[in-house]
């Protein structure tokens, strides 16, 4: 068994698309651009907040005129989904009594996001408390995912080696994170990537339900 499970968020541990939806959506009303789908926004996401405004708005035909504009529209998003009450943003179901079930068994436990750090930090502490250990999102101090320092930097704080331990997450980002950190890779299919997707980019397993989750940590 491994020693220490690092989770990606939106996608893998909570379904928070309908939120961040939302606030890209108010975010393009406040610059009177045509919104986007809960599809569209799925597809945009894994990127962290910066790249999903853009691809939001190649998604709603919207060209900013200028990259000052451009920054405005990410800004509003940030202002926004930091204000957001995240209502709709709950854990999967199952993923508590998972992530209670590994902690017994003997896992430390970690998130790694592309969402930026102050939100990520924030969702972490709201829905999982100590159940989570260490809590990483997108920040200026390390390069976005795939590239692995956060995760090298996680390992460190933990004092464990990237062989006992495994990246779990829902997009084919995610797999790339755990491959290029040296971890076994679980990408997870209930998230915001298919499964054809996720499955291309080779992971080491692949989990349909929370219950196949929980089964692979204690076989690997």
């Amino acid at each position: 068994m491994k020693k220490l499970a690092i989770f990606d968020l939106d996608g893998t541990l909570v379904s928070s698309i309908d939120d961040i939806t939302r606030c890209v959506n108010e975010a393009f009303e406040y610059f009177n651009i045509p919104s986007i789908t809960k599809d569209q926004c799925m597809k945009s996401l894994g990127h962290g907040a910066r790249s999903l405004v853009i691809s939001s708005l190649e998604y709603s035909g919207y060209t900013p005129s200028s990259d000052a504009e451009r920054e405005d529209i990410i800004n509003k998003y940030n202002e926004i989904y930091g204000l957001c009450d995240q209502a709709a943003t709950k854990p999967f179901d199952g993923i508590m009594q998972m992530l209670k079930n590994i902690r017994e068994a003997g896992y430390r436990t970690a998130i790694v996001s592309n969402k930026p750090h102050p939100f990520t930090i924030k969702m972490s502490e709201n829905l999982f408390g100590d159940l989570i250990e260490i809590t990483y999102g997108q920040s200026d101090r390390f390069p976005r995912k795939p590239d692995p320092s956060v995760i090298h930097h996680v390992l460190s704080e933990f004092g464990i080696d990237a062989s006992d331990s495994v990246y779990i997450g829902d997009t084919d980002v995610d797999v790339m994170t755990a491959k290029n950190s040296g971890m076994t890779a679980v990408a997870v299919s209930w998230g915001y990537r298919s499964r054809d997707i996720i499955q291309a980019a080779g992971p080491d397993y692949i989990a349909d339900t929370v219950e196949e989750l929980e089964k692979i940590f204690h076989i690997i």
